[in-house]
């Protein structure tokens, strides 16, 4: 077994929530107004947050600073433009890495007409020194590659896993911590319990254990580069 890591849990219920006509988004750490003192960012990952929108609706992002941001849709499909004239979709299945410029813009819509989409922004900072920016888009299939971490981009990982099916997820480089999110189901994940929308921050750690304690039960992993003598009071 391994041994007992450094970490936070970041409750479902416990996440600030927005609702306006037309969308509503649920916010892991503090942003737009959400503020609690135990729910800053972790490390370079500083947003994550869930949304829905209606048929037809659409949001506007405006990216204040160097940013690298996964959109993964977990229901339906969303469209997705920026000010250079960049324009996609995305569907479930899919996750699409984005990285930008201080001072972009992006409008993500729901292209249906009758139908909700779900979906999860990841937002990481990004030195301000890299110049480029890219777009990578990456199918996977949860039901192909079962009790498996897939990598979507950006050392994130999803994974979709039967009941007791446990995984073991090692650290590329050691300034960094893993932020693990319950999209379905239950898992025990360093010896500590997530339900569905649930996450977890782990920090001084060289890998992870965890084990689905339910059928089809969905996790991510994103690995997050950390500052020098990270500790608890920094999140």
């Amino acid at each position: 077994m391994l041994p007992q890591s450094q970490g936070k849990i970041f409750l479902a219920d416990e996440r600030g929530l927005q609702e306006h006509a037309g969308r509503r988004r649920y916010y892991t750490f503090n942003a737009d107004g959400f503020y609690n003192e135990h729910k800053t960012p972790f490390g370079a990952l500083y947003a994550l947050h869930e949304d829905t929108l209606d048929a037809e609706q659409s949001i506007t992002l405006h990216v204040n600073a160097a940013a690298e941001i996964l959109l993964l849709p977990t229901v339906g499909a969303i469209t997705w433009k920026d000010n250079t004239g960049q324009a996609g979709q995305v569907v479930a299945g899919q996750s699409l890495y984005y990285t930008t410029q201080q001072d972009a813009v992006l409008v993500i819509s729901n292209p249906y007409e009758n139908a909700l989409v779900n979906f999860l922004q990841w937002w990481f900072k990004r030195s301000a020194a890299a110049e480029y920016s890219a777009t990578q888009l990456t199918a996977f299939d949860l039901n192909l590659h079962k009790d498996q971490l897939i990598s979507m981009g950006r050392q994130c990982r999803i994974g979709k896993f039967n009941g007791r099916a446990e995984a073991v997820h090692s650290l590329a480089a050691p300034d960094q911590g893993l932020f693990v999110f319950v999209l379905e189901g239950a898992f025990e994940v360093q010896y500590r319990l997530l339900n569905a929308r649930d996450g977890l921050a782990l920090w001084g750690i060289q890998e992870i254990e965890l084990e689905a304690l339910s059928n089809n039960a969905i996790v991510i992993i994103a690995a997050v580069p950390l500052p020098a003598q990270y500790d608890e009071r920094q999140v």
